[in-house]
């Protein structure tokens, strides 16, 4: 077998061997990446339980609104009169 086939195929493998690493490093940087989403989700999903409340509170503001303006017609008419 001459040198040069020898050559290349030490560099054939080379390659080979390059690419498959590169390959593997891939493999588990992806894997890396579908753990961290998960907890991204995971602490999406805790952020949406911990703020449920906050969207009661523009039902809560109408409804202190609603008792402000009683009370403002309740008073006028305990005085006596419109005002």
């Amino acid at each position: 077998m001459p040198t040069e086939w020898l050559i290349g195929y030490v560099i054939g493998g080379s390659v080979v061997l390059i690419v498959a690493i590169l390959a593997v490093i891939l493999i588990i940087e992806a894997r890396k990446i579908g753990d961290q989403a998960l907890e991204i989700l995971a602490a999406l999903e805790e952020g949406r339980e911990n703020t449920k409340g906050l969207w009661e509170i523009d039902g809560v503001n109408r409804s202190l609104e609603s008792v402000r303006r009683s009370a403002r017609e309740a008073r006028i008419v305990l005085a006596g009169g419109e005002q």
